[in-house]
């Protein structure tokens, strides 16, 4: 390993460990269980929005249903990686579904996607794309021989398991490339007169809708759900909502009990729960480090602005 290389990565442990160090202070200074505002799709601290609650619950539907594939888009911070674990958690837990999750990277092509779905339901792969995906399609129906599944570290094969429903979550759909989209296109001509062989939830940034739609069969073969900002209500809300569940109590909220200490926050981050989640977490490094419990709009303003920040349009308002 070259110098630089070693360098940075000593950066990145003494970065991690200072993080982890000064969210324990903050965990004591305010008496908590966890750091309530950290960042990640951590569902445990998803705050369900009415339009959240109607995205899960269409997405169970449809999967029940077998009927239509689902592709959630939005900007990016809305929560959308949030859901769609949120999702997978709900799914495994209920017998009716054989669930596999993949978190997609940078310029998925065909190969790549397929080669990963392959995987992730224990498929070996055949010798060319074409192959791989007749023997996937022969998985799906149940007629795969022994020879063709793959082993665990513990040899173990994952069966084809005809009493469950086989579903596909996607994140980060926005990497799916025309040849990707065009392979998920073909998983959905895997189907009987009445539902689908494998049921597929994909999630991601606008740029996946544009590209679905972009394609025009793809597109009126799969439903689009659409996840936006919150309101200022839903924004204290959900500040309240992970407060509690980090361990706080309502009443020792760092933030003022006033809807004007909201409606500044809405205002600079447009109800995006990333960059809120964000500020709320230098809101509680501030008080720490001045050993407050409770911040003040000025304060609340000066951190919007180092976090450059903007001012939504005048027609954001409270309500």
């Amino acid at each position: 390993m070259n110098t630089f290389l070693e360098d940075s990565l000593q950066a990145d442990l003494e970065l991690l460990k200072a993080t982890e160090k000064a969210n324990k202070a903050i965990i004591a200074h305010f008496n908590l269980l966890e750091h309530p505002y950290r960042g990640g799709p951590d569902f445990r601290f998803l705050y369900t929005t009415d339009q959240v609650k109607e995205a899960i619950a269409k997405c169970i539907l449809l999967t029940v249903e077998r009927v239509n594939p689902v592709y959630i888009y939005g900007p990016f911070g809305t929560g959308k990686s949030t859901i769609i674990r949120r999702l997978y958690a709900l799914l495994r837990r209920d017998q009716r579904f054989s669930v596999k999750f993949i978190i997609l990277h940078d310029r998925v092509t065909g190969n790549s996607l397929l080669r990963d779905i392959l995987d992730a339901f224990g498929v070996k792969p055949a010798r060319s794309y074409d192959l791989s995906l007749k023997r996937f399609q022969r998985y799906l129906i149940g007629e795969l021989a022994e020879e063709e599944y793959k082993a665990d570290k513990e040899g173990k094969k994952d069966y084809y398991d005809e009493t469950k429903i086989p579903v596909l979550l996607l994140d980060e759909g926005q990497h799916l490339q025309k040849d990707a989209l065009r392979l998920i296109h073909s998983l959905l001509n895997f189907e009987t007169p009445s539902f689908k062989r494998l049921q597929i939830v994909i999630a991601g940034q606008e740029g996946l809708a544009k590209n679905i739609l972009g394609m025009g069969e793809l597109a009126s073969r799969m439903k689009g759900i659409a996840i936006y900002h919150m309101s200022a209500p839903e924004l204290e809300k959900m500040l309240k909502y992970r407060w509690v569940v980090a361990g706080g109590k309502e009443e020792d909220l760092p933030f003022p009990n006033d809807q004007s200490a909201y409606q500044v926050l809405f205002e600079y981050t447009k109800g995006l729960p990333r960059d809120v989640i964000k500020v709320a977490d230098d809101v509680l490094r501030h008080l720490m480090a001045h050993n407050k419990k409770q911040i003040t709009i000025a304060e609340i303003e000066a951190i919007i602005q180092e976090n450059n920040l903007t001012k939504a349009p005048e027609d954001s308002s409270y309500g």
